[in-house]
């Protein structure tokens, strides 16, 4: 003690405050105490009744273009359909067919000059016929499809290149060389016209058509007419090299035995 509190008692001392725990509300009492006796907030109708009615929304949305069920990869989609039942009696008799065109294609400017004997500058000239008779035979595709329908079309095509190439190996006179010239409109009909239009019909009618489309075209095309012509000219090319008569006849016959393929095993589905 200072010197100077000798003599004085000691101060009381202060009474204690109550503690925090024992006469004091705690903050979170005095907040329920302040909001006791209000109605609490409710919900938004849309939330109210729980479980799966709170999370229901319309079909529509969050949809987004693609959200539709996915086509299986489009490539084996579009070969499940191809290589079974009447798809796969065309495809091979296409590719037969093409093995036999390949032989035109390949020797026909050869032909021109031996054996039937045309000058070189003639060649050019005679092979620009079948291209000029093409137009008018394109734009009666239309029409013949509806008298002929598919698979009448197609026979023609292939029963007059059969015929052309015959012709060809059998009788090789310039009369005939330039003539079956004539021929030519129908045989690409037949070739390169029957089949985009037939595969077309093979796609399924729902948002996957134009996937499937572009799958099973191409597929057709690297399994069918791509190795058809590889080894087309390769074939024809041995048999030239002994009689190119006897390649022309030989690929006529091929030709008649698609057709019969056709004949037998295809159809084409009705829209």
């Amino acid at each position: 003690r200072r010197p100077t509190d000798a003599g004085r008692p000691d101060p009381a001392p202060l009474p204690l405050r109550e503690g925090r725990g024992e006469g004091r509300q705690s903050d979170s009492e005095v907040t329920n105490g302040k909001t006791q006796g209000r109605p609490s907030p409710q919900p938004p109708p849309s939330e109210q009744g729980g479980g799966a009615k709170a999370t229901q929304r319309p079909a529509s949305v969050g949809r987004r273009l693609g959200d539709e069920p996915a086509l299986p990869h489009p490539t084996r989609a579009a070969a499940a359909v191809l290589f079974r039942g009447p798809a796969l009696v065309f495809c091979v008799a296409m590719f037969l067919a093409h093995l036999a065109n390949a032989a035109f294609y390949s020797y026909y400017p050869i032909y021109l000059e031996d054996p039937v004997g045309f000058d070189a500058k003639w060649i050019g000239p005679i092979s620009m016929i079948g291209v000029v008779i093409e137009l008018p035979v394109m734009l009666g595709v239309g029409w013949m499809t509806r008298k002929l329908g598919l698979k009448g079309l197609l026979l023609m095509g292939l029963s007059l290149m059969a015929v052309r190439l015959a012709l060809l190996g059998l009788m090789p006179t310039p009369s005939v060389a330039v003539g079956t010239q004539f021929l030519h409109g129908m045989t690409v009909v037949a070739m390169y016209v029957i089949a985009p239009i037939y595969l077309n019909t093979l796609a399924p009618d729902d948002t996957h058509g134009d996937r499937f489309r572009n799958s099973i075209q191409g597929l057709f095309a690297m399994a069918v007419f791509g190795p058809a012509r590889i080894f087309g000219p390769i074939a024809a090319g041995a048999l030239a090299d002994v009689s190119m008569l006897t390649m022309f006849n030989l690929s006529a016959a091929l030709t008649v035995v698609a057709m019969g393929m056709l004949m037998v095993g295809f159809r084409v589905r009705q829209a």
